[in-house]
């Protein structure tokens, strides 16, 4: 990637900025537009110089992505609604505060809104991560009713939002007893999450040992990451054998969007790209996964739990959500080591190179991301 030293979240999120706008731009060109260009121009280029990026994202492969295949998916866009007018706006913040994936719209001229998931990939799509979360909030999004906002969820008494987890967990375990169906027996498994986020913690955020990411550091890292994600998907099998098999099946296909509630559009690299409302094969793999006919198991596979899809035509495919843990930037590890100490700005105080940070280190927690191998269903 030719983005030099340019945060990478910085280019993603610049890209999203970029693609309303050079969507848009091609719409004025073919006199489809709504409304202006100009406001989406704005919103990229703001938002690049706000964060320094501006010159470094001309040459990074996010862009060059989108470049490639944008005049083909307005033509296939234009194709697929054909006579109408067309707006692209971007709306990744807004959606996901209403815990929804969309990341851009699509708006015609008659009032109907299109949510799309843009996942851009610099070195292709084979599979695609569909949401992060901890070992927490995997039980939790199967059981609790969920909130709008990430891992927030509706208190039984009072309707209000909450987050299930630090100072929240009397209110969590309250919510589990009053579920009633067996849910109750959940807080044995969440509380011994509980006891393994502490345990790590006294590891690697509070014991001297490990105040510097050394090589034996790094080594006991990797293993704790292997011999607690075991433990993970252990711990999370048991929780939900306690659930009601059909509503994981619900929860699972909501939270990878496979109940087709929001498009989605792939784009690697070359030009490659899909889009779920132009490619027929992926919208026949959506129609059998959420048919009736359709039933779901759950297993440990090697380090994931994976969800296994089926029905009378045999498999349909498979979800797999690695466990382990995540150092959220535990150590100051900067791409150029460096001697002696230098100030660090965001956690106030002078660091030396594989230090440990006194407050980003108290971020580190379990982790999980779900996967789906897409490519080889299309």
């Amino acid at each position: 990637m030719g983005a030099g030293s340019c945060e990478d979240h910085y280019m993603q999120d610049a890209a999203e900025c970029y693609w309303t706008f050079i969507c848009q731009r091609e719409l004025e060109k073919l006199d489809l537009n709504i409304t202006s260009v100009t406001e989406r121009e704005t919103e990229f280029t703001d938002y690049c110089s706000l964060r320094g990026i501006t010159e470094c994202f001309q040459s990074c492969d996010y862009k060059t992505n989108l470049d490639t295949c944008v005049e083909e998916w307005v033509k296939n866009l234009v194709d697929r609604y054909p006579g109408k007018k067309i707006d692209i706006t971007n709306v990744e913040a807004e959606y996901r505060n209403l815990g929804m994936k969309g990341d851009f719209t699509i708006t015609l001229d008659d009032g109907i809104v299109i949510s799309v998931s843009l996942k851009n990939y610099r070195c292709g799509y084979d599979s695609i991560q569909l949401k992060s979360g901890t070992w927490h909030s995997i039980i939790n999004n199967f059981a609790l009713p969920c909130a709008e906002g990430p891992g927030m969820y509706i208190d039984c008494d009072n309707g209000r939002k909450f987050r299930a987890q630090g100072k929240s967990k009397v209110k969590r375990n309250k919510n589990y007893r009053a579920i009633g169906g067996g849910a109750e027996r959940i807080i044995e498994q969440l509380e011994e999450i509980d006891k393994i986020v502490d345990e790590v913690k006294q590891k690697f955020v509070y014991s001297p040992e490990t105040k510097f990411f050394t090589e034996e550091v790094a080594e006991m890292w990797i293993k704790d990451c292997c011999d607690y994600g075991n433990r993970g998907i252990d711990i999370v099998i048991k929780a939900l054998n306690n659930l009601p098999k059909e509503q994981i099946k619900l929860r699972i296909l909501e939270e990878t969007d496979l109940c087709h509630k929001e498009e989605l559009l792939l784009v690697g690299k070359n030009g490659d790209m899909m889009c779920s409302l132009f490619n027929v094969k992926y919208n026949k793999l959506l129609q059998r996964i959420n048919c009736e006919d359709c039933d779901m198991s759950y297993c440990k596979y090697a380090k994931n739990l994976r969800f296994n899809f089926f029905d009378s035509q045999g498999d349909i495919l498979h979800i797999d959500i690695p466990f382990t843990l995540q150092k959220n930037g535990a150590w100051y590890l900067p791409k150029e080591k460096y001697d002696d100490e230098i100030y660090h700005r965001g956690e106030r105080t002078m660091l030396r190179y594989g230090e440990r940070r006194p407050n980003k280190s108290k971020q580190m927690n379990t982790s999980t991301n779900i996967w789906f191998n897409i490519k080889k269903h299309l």
